[in-house]
């Protein structure tokens, strides 16, 4: 079994274990707010990269009976647009079809539009106790038809709702622009919630395990966390690289 499949299986395990210990409790939802970057910079072979990257999370993750995520896809360049929300259907395949219809387009970097929205989604689709995860994927500095864009006057309004907010950078847009420096703002650590990779973007299996292991991590309550995912937290974060 390989370690993607097996922290899937274990995040399963965690919400039946939760289940039995406490029967009247209604297991909640996960959410996750998956915003791509379509812009110019990026170019067709890496939007493509980062497009498979999210369709392994949902099919590893994605339709478990008793790992109930719930997904919504967000397209950002100058535009954004939600490809998925959280109110559509959770089915599987539905998520899927929905990612693999979505197309490179190029544009500027609208990170903080993505951000917003993902705001919004989680604000009235979810609500405690569900747990709320968003990953962003992005090549380089937020940046509108202005010119360059700061995120962090978002900061605020994302922890304050317990928003587990993922980075994956790469590029050399990432690094030139010192895109880290630039949204590290809106994680709560940026050495274990920022991945950071070269150019061009090549994901390769600790990538995937990288993202299914924090996705599914996130689920877990701190007193659990403390007797299940200790382990799991080693592993899949001793494989990730910098750039």
């Amino acid at each position: 079994m390989g370690f993607r499949t097996l922290s899937c299986a274990l995040g399963a395990l965690f919400v039946a274990f939760v289940m039995f210990a406490s029967p009247a409790r209604a297991v909640p939802y996960h959410d996750v707010v998956i915003m791509l970057d379509n812009s110019g910079s990026l170019g067709s072979a890496n939007f493509l990269a980062q497009r498979q990257a999210a369709i392994n999370l949902v099919t590893d993750c994605g339709g478990q009976a008793n790992n109930p995520m719930r997904f919504a896809v967000i397209d950002f360049a100058t535009n954004v647009n939600i490809v998925h929300g959280l109110d559509d259907p959770q089915d599987q395949s539905s998520v899927l079809a929905s990612l693999t219809g979505l197309n490179y387009t190029g544009g500027y970097t609208n990170t903080h539009g993505a951000l917003v929205e993902m705001i919004n989604q989680l604000d009235v689709f979810s609500s405690f106790p569900n747990t709320m995860t968003g990953i962003l994927f992005t090549d380089g500095q937020p940046y509108g038809p202005s010119g360059p864009e700061s995120v962090c006057d978002l900061e605020a309004n994302i922890k304050s709702r317990d928003i587990n907010v993922n980075i994956v950078g790469h590029g050399s847009g990432w690094v030139n622009q010192n895109g880290q420096a630039k949204t590290q703002c809106l994680v709560m650590d940026p050495i274990t919630d920022i991945l950071s990779k070269d150019s061009p973007l090549e994901y390769n299996i600790e990538d995937y395990e990288y993202l299914s292991s924090t996705t599914i991590l996130a689920m877990a309550e701190p007193g659990t966390l403390a007797v299940l995912g200790l382990g799991l937290v080693a592993i899949g974060f001793t494989r990730r690289r910098t750039a």
